[in-house]
């Protein structure tokens, strides 16, 4: 009886929490408000939108040691990116915004993937985390997001 008591109110639980992940996520219902949460949600979410398209990345690239080693080298770059919490960033007396510093990161660390020689894997895995990126900036809410777009 107990062990009923207690299934039933895991389900419960479980269906509490996925109501409450639900909400944040409906169709835009025009074109407008579809390209306003995009580049709303690109922005507010460039850090963890970068991580998720690394990691695929990284997930493609297993079997490949020569990419791995240099991955993992680009990889304690996109770490001070990831960490700075300033707008500016301070390389060889250069403030650098960091939005910049990690456009300028992916572009060397796709270019010195590609060099390896498994372009196909890097041009597969990023257009994979790409789609997956537009499709959650596309169904995103951005009611609950506060931040000022420049």
């Amino acid at each position: 009886m107990a062990s009923t008591s207690w299934n039933a109110m895991a389900l419960s639980l479980a269906e509490d929490q996925d109501a409450h992940l639900l909400e944040f996520f409906n169709c835009p219902s025009t074109f407008g408000e579809a390209i306003m949460r995009v580049k709303h949600n690109l922005y507010y979410f460039r850090f963890s939108y970068s991580i998720v398209i690394l990691f695929i990345l990284f997930t493609s690239l297993l079997w490949n040691p020569l990419a791995i080693v240099v991955f993992t080298i680009f990889f304690f770059g996109w770490l001070v990116g990831y960490c700075c919490n300033d707008d500016l960033i301070d390389l060889i007396n250069c403030n650098v915004d960091c939005r910049g510093f990690l456009a300028v990161l992916w572009v060397l660390t796709l270019f010195a993937l590609i060099s390896t020689g498994f372009w196909l894997n890097v041009l597969v895995s990023t257009s994979i985390g790409f789609v997956l990126v537009g499709i959650h900036a596309l169904f995103r809410s951005t009611d609950d997001l506060y931040v000022e777009l420049q």
